[in-house]
């Protein structure tokens, strides 16, 4: 049949169009085997007709133009998406500003002030070592933890960039001020140090819900829920509460980012 060609294109396209643009004929056969319908609508977001007249619709959500320049059963789609080939995390609650390097052998899940210059140093700058930047989704599987980038949409084409990893330590950093109170007991020597998870868990919402993808895939109230900030605590607290085989430590802020990144290399 002349419209299966169309009918095929319209039902792989990605995502699903407004509008098309179809040739004389092929309109004409749309219309003979019943898939145009008309009806009062607004057609690719245009003003409706001030006369009241009911528009071209293929599939009840399509609006369709018949273009006389187009010939045979030619007709034209809307340009692919540059997203058609994302779909939506299916983890948004797990997602926190944080990157995730491999140090020494050891995934690092970061947050905080300066989280990312001394860890790409320490790391040894290896492309390889870099899972993951600015968002970071927290995976339990058991007692364990995994971290994965998410940055709100997961690519079906390079899932490797969404890879898997065991968490080993998750890591705040804290800014000059922060550190200055909370290494003043300590003598004012600057050490990363062991902190409870529950401690992390009323900082990991210091910086905002970061999957910048999500307005793509989810509603503003689905949004606003996601990045609430009492419950990404809550959320964190969950994931990490008896987690098996991750450190949680506190790093503080060191004079340059080769200090830092010393920290890092160091630590053991």
């Amino acid at each position: 049949m002349p419209t299966t060609i169309f009918k095929s294109a319209v039902t792989d396209a990605s995502p699903r169009p407004k509008a098309v643009m179809v040739s004389p004929k092929l309109f004409k056969a749309l219309e003979s085997d019943g898939s145009i319908q008309r009806k009062i609508g607004t057609p690719n977001g245009l003003p409706l007709p001030s006369f009241g007249d009911k528009v071209p619709f293929y599939d009840e959500d399509i609006y369709v133009e018949c273009n006389p320049s187009l010939e045979g059963f030619s007709f034209n789609l809307p340009p692919a998406s540059p997203l058609g080939h994302l779909i939506a995390t299916d983890t948004p609650e797990n997602i926190y500003y944080a990157d995730l390097f491999e140090i020494n052998g050891l995934n690092w899940m970061i947050q905080g002030f300066g989280k990312t210059d001394a860890a790409s140093i320490a790391s040894g700058k290896k492309p390889d070592a870099m899972h993951a930047t600015d968002a970071v989704a927290i995976i339990r599987d058991g007692d364990y933890l995994f971290g994965r980038f998410d940055p709100g949409a997961l690519s079906t084409k390079n899932t490797g960039i969404s890879a898997m990893h065991k968490i080993d330590v998750i890591a705040y950093c804290l800014n000059e001020e922060e550190t200055i109170k909370a290494y003043a007991p300590r003598g004012g020597v600057r050490e990363i140090v062991e902190a409870d998870a529950s401690l992390l868990s009323g900082l990991c919402a210091t910086y905002p819900w970061p999957a910048y993808m999500a307005p793509q895939f989810f509603t503003q109230d689905e949004i606003a829920h996601f990045a609430n900030p009492i419950r990404m605590i809550k959320r964190f607290r969950d994931l990490t509460d008896g987690a098996i085989g991750t450190r949680f430590l506190i790093v503080p802020y060191m004079p340059s980012v080769e200090d830092k990144a010393d920290l890092y290399r160091n630590f053991a």
